[in-house]
């Protein structure tokens, strides 16, 4: 059931960035990051229990999302009209 929110969540960012041109370039590029840093509340079973959802198996560390931002910034000038999604593979619904 969580993971249907999360899908419709992320959805309704995407259809947002894009509707209002939002992004990091005027070419309307955006990343969307994954799970990324808990909070210092998750207990170790909700944290074992958003992992085993993640392909990768790890949550994600700032610098990937930094790593995709430098990407898009310094390499992506023929990148446009895209939602980048940096979350381990999460979206894809393991």
């Amino acid at each position: 059931m969580a993971a249907r929110y999360y899908a419709a969540g992320k959805e309704a960012a995407r259809r947002t960035v894009a509707e209002a041109g939002i992004g990091i370039s005027d070419v309307d590029v955006t990343v969307a990051p994954g799970t990324v840093m808990f909070p210092e509340d998750y207990t170790q079973d909700a944290r074992e229990s958003v992992l085993r959802r993640i392909p990768l198996g790890r949550e994600g560390a700032p610098e990937d999302i930094a790593r995709a931002v430098r990407f898009l910034v310094e390499e992506g000038g023929y990148v446009t009209g895209s939602v980048i999604t940096v979350d381990g593979g999460k979206e894809l619904g393991a």
